[in-house]
C-alpha cells in the first residue's frame, strides 16, 4: 500500500494525538487543515491521485527524469511544483501580499563552480521571480546571489523592462549590514553563549522570504536543502556552534516562508571526498520547509529524523520531519527516491 494510501488515517492519528503548537492553537479552527503539504514533480510526471480519489493533472510535455531539460520543461514543474504546494488558504499567491519586499535566498557556497548541482538552479530562481511578478506577488524582489550575482543582475534587469513596476535586484548579504541580535526563543548552538547573531538587515526587513535550493549533500549535516541555505546569511559561524545546530539558529530569525527545492542537478560527495553531480530532474515546493527539506532527504536516501537541523526545528515548531503526516501531492517518495552517496564520516544524528 503506497504511503498516500495511508495518509488520512495518519492525520486522524496526528490530530488526537499531537497536542497543538502554540501557532496553532493561536490560530486553528475546527475546520482548518494545518496539515503541511509539499508538491513533488519528476520531469515523467505524468499525473496522480490524490487520496480521495481526485486527480491531479501531470505535465504537458513529461520527460525522463534523466534527461537534459530545456528552459520551457524546467519551468513547467517548477509551476506544476508550486501549484500542488499549497495549502487550504491559496498557497504562494495567498502567502505575498502585492507590496511585499520578497527574499529569495539561493545556495551559493563557492565561486569557482564547475560541478553540476553545486549552487541553486538559476532557471529555477527564474520561473519563481516569473510566477512572482506575473501574479502581481511583491513590489520588491531581492535574490541573494553572493558569487551567482552577475547571472542575477542580469536577470533583474530583464524583469525590470518586462515589469517596470517591480523592484528587481541582487545582493551579496555578506557585504550587507549586519545588527547583532539574540536567538528568538531558545539558543541551539552550544558554543554561542551569548545566543547572538550578526543579521543582515535584509534578511530583518523583508516581508516574505522563500528558500530556493539544490538537492545536494553536506558533509557535517547529511544534506544541504532551504533551511541549509541559511548558513549563508551570516559569516564566521564554525566558531558558535555545529552547522545544524547554527542552520536552526538562523533559521528562527525569519523562517521561510516558502521553499523550492530542486532542478536538473543536484550534489553527492562520494567516498573519497570528490563532489559528483547528480542528474536528476525534480522540483519539491511547499509553505513549511521542514516539510519541503524532510521530503528532499527521503528521497536523496536519508532518513529525515536523522537530520540533526530538521530536528531542532522541529522540536522549535517550525514544522514536521514525520513524512506519515506531509500531505505528498504528485509524484509519491518511491517514485521520485534517487539515493544519493552519503558524505564521507557522516552518520546521522539518530545513528550516533
Amino acid at each position: 500500500m503506497l504511503r498516500r494510501e495511508l495518509l488520512q488515517s495518519a492525520i486522524a492519528w496526528q490530530t488526537l494525538t499531537r497536542p497543538p503548537k502554540p501557532e496553532e492553537a493561536a490560530i486553528a479552527s475546527a475546520s482548518e487543515d494545518t496539515t503541511p503539504r509539499v508538491g513533488i514533480v519528476l520531469s515523467s510526471f505524468a499525473g496522480s491521485e490524490e487520496h480521495d480519489g481526485s486527480k491531479l493533472k501531470g505535465l504537458a510535455r513529461p520527460r525522463p527524469a534523466d534527461s537534459d531539460l530545456d528552459d520551457a520543461s524546467l519551468d513547467a514543474m517548477v509551476r506544476k511544483a508550486i501549484e500542488l504546494g499549497t495549502t487550504r488558504k491559496g498557497g504562494l499567491p495567498a502567502l505575498v501580499a502585492p507590496d511585499d519586499w520578497v527574499l529569495i535566498l539561493t545556495h551559493t557556497p563557492a565561486c569557482n563552480g564547475g560541478v553540476p548541482g553545486e549552487v541553486t538552479d538559476p532557471r529555477v530562481v527564474r520561473s519563481l521571480t516569473a510566477f512572482l511578478a506575473e501574479n502581481k506577488l511583491g513590489a520588491r524582489i531581492t535574490v541573494a546571489a553572493g558569487c551567482g550575482a552577475p547571472a542575477y543582475r542580469k536577470m533583474a534587469g530583464d524583469f525590470t523592462r518586462r515589469y517596470p513596476a517591480v523592484r528587481f535586484e541582487s545582493t551579496d548579504l555578506g557585504s550587507d549590514e549586519p545588527v547583532e541580535l539574540p536567538v528568538p526563543g531558545r539558543p541551539m548552538a552550544k558554543r554561542n553563549a551569548q545566543g547572538v547573531y550578526r543579521i543582515p538587515k535584509t534578511v530583518q526587513q523583508c516581508d516574505k522570504i522563500v528558500s530556493v535550493a539544490a538537492l545536494t549533500t553536506h558533509p557535517r549535516m547529511g544534506v544541504s536543502l532551504a533551511i541549509g541555505n541559511y548558513l549563508g546569511i551570516a559569516g564566521g559561524l564554525d566558531k558558535l556552534g555545529e552547522p545544524d545546530e547554527v542552520a536552526a539558529d538562523l533559521f528562527s530569525y525569519h523562517p521561510a516562508d516558502y521553499a523550492l527545492v530542486g532542478g536538473e542537478w543536484g550534489l553527492e560527495t562520494d567516498e573519497s571526498g570528490a563532489r559528483r553531480g547528480v542528474h536528476h530532474n525534480l522540483v519539491l515546493a511547499g509553505p513549511n520547509a521542514v516539510a519541503v527539506d524532510a521530503a528532499g532527504a527521503a528521497i536523496m536516501g536519508f532518513d529525515p529524523a536523522g537530520i540533526g537541523h530538521l530536528r531542532l526545528a522541529e522540536q522549535s515548531g517550525f514544522g514536521d520531519t514525520t513524512l506519515d503526516i506531509i500531505w505528498l501531492r504528485g509524484n509519491e517518495i518511491e517514485q521520485a527516491r534517487r539515493p544519493f552517496r552519503k558524505p564521507r564520516g557522516w552518520r546521522g544524528a539518530a545513528e550516533k
